[in-house]
């Protein structure tokens, strides 16, 4: 792999090409990555190079106090507009602030979501059942085929994503319902007695009309 250093004479083009400055910006460490591709070397010698020759032109990288550089944009901000990222080093747990700020994390992801809709749907529908119910997704899958694709109460095929139904107070999953069955048991205030009052409501009237006594 090649050198970049100003006393090798290989390199003389190289070093004058080097992008350097007072104020680091997006683009310039967008001039690093080509540089590094041009010349067949990796990106992190392009800095390590980058580093030596501000050092011998007597240049130094503009800094403020409580601020940091954002990498993607090439702007300096205030440090909270930074995640915290924790890391590992041996058995030692540490912290640091991204590389990139909250802004441009923000329109990267929204971008990330927008080429890839339905990759983002199927994991976020997984992610909230493990997180609402503690159901994994195969645990999912397992229930929706011992229910043959079809809700518990009414029995027929599911025609929409089914709704994971579940004991409020012990938070138990008891089995998938489509739209209607689980609004109408949850109308019912999951109450069984005002279901049954139903049930003998509908049968009492079915297909005659009966005054109350």
């Amino acid at each position: 792999m090649a050198t970049l250093t100003q006393e090798s004479p290989i390199s003389e083009v190289a070093w004058e090409k080097l992008p350097i400055g007072i104020h680091e910006t997006g683009e310039v460490f967008r001039q690093q990555k080509d540089l590094a591709k041009e010349l067949g070397v990796s990106p992190s010698l392009i800095c390590m190079a980058i580093k030596k020759k501000k050092h011998i032109e007597g240049l130094t990288i503009f800094k403020i106090y409580n601020h940091r550089f954002c990498s993607k944009c090439g702007e300096y901000k205030k440090i909270e507009n930074f995640r915290k990222q924790q890391y590992e080093v041996g058995n030692v747990t540490k912290t640091r602030y991204a590389s990139h700020c909250k802004n441009c994390n923000r329109l990267q992801r929204n971008d990330y979501n927008r080429r890839n809709n339905k990759k983002m749907k199927k994991y976020r529908r997984k992610y909230s059942i493990k997180y609402l119910y503690g159901l994994s997704h195969d645990e999912y899958e397992i229930l929706l085929n011992i229910q043959d694709n079809k809700c518990a109460i009414c029995k027929n095929p599911f025609d929409k994503t089914p709704y994971v139904d579940h004991e409020h107070s012990k938070n138990n999953v008891r089995g998938l319902l489509c739209h209607n069955c689980n609004f109408a048991i949850g109308y019912f205030k999951e109450d069984v007695k005002a279901m049954k009052n139903a049930i003998a409501y509908l049968e009492k009237h079915k297909g005659v009309f009966v005054w109350p006594v």
